[in-house]
C-alpha cells in the first residue's frame, strides 16, 4: 500500500499534465461505453479524478457516478474535485474485492486502472 501511497503524491504533483495527456484516450473511451444523461457509472481506479469529472458532465445531475481508488491520497483529491457535483461519490477500496451491488451501476469504466488487478481484464477488441 505504502508503494500506492507514494506513487499517488507523484501523480498528484503532476495531475495537470497527466491529465492532458490522457485526455484524447479519456474521451474516447467515454465515447465508446456510451454515456449519456442520467446513467450510474462505476470507475474504477478513478485516480485524483479527472475522468470522474468527465463522467459527471456527460451524465448530469440527474445521474451519478462512483468512484473507487486504492489510494487513499487519490480518493482525497478526487472528492476534493467533486465538492461541488452532489452526483459524485468517491471511495477508497480495492475493487477486486469490494462488494459492490450487481445493480448499482449501468456501466463501468476504468481507464488504466484494471490493468493492476491480480487478474487483469483483458483489453477490449474495440481497442
Amino acid at each position: 500500500m505504502m508503494d500506492w501511497i507514494e506513487k499517488s503524491r507523484l501523480w498528484i504533483g503532476a495531475e495537470a499534465t497527466i491529465e492532458a495527456a490522457h485526455h484524447p484516450v479519456a474521451l474516447d473511451l467515454l465515447v465508446r461505453a456510451g454515456l449519456r444523461r442520467g446513467l450510474h457509472v462505476l470507475d474504477i481506479g478513478c485516480g485524483s479524478g479527472g475522468t470522474l469529472m468527465m463522467v459527471a458532465d456527460q451524465v448530469g445531475s440527474d445521474g451519478a457516478v462512483s468512484g473507487i481508488d486504492i489510494a487513499p491520497p487519490m480518493t482525497a483529491r478526487a472528492a476534493n474535485r467533486a465538492k461541488s457535483r452532489p452526483q459524485v461519490a468517491v471511495m477508497t477500496g480495492d475493487a477486486q474485492t469490494h462488494p459492490f451491488n450487481p445493480a448499482s451501476h449501468d456501466v463501468a469504466i476504468s481507464l488504466f486502472g484494471v490493468m493492476f488487478f491480480a487478474d487483469p481484464v483483458p483489453p477490449s477488441p474495440i481497442f
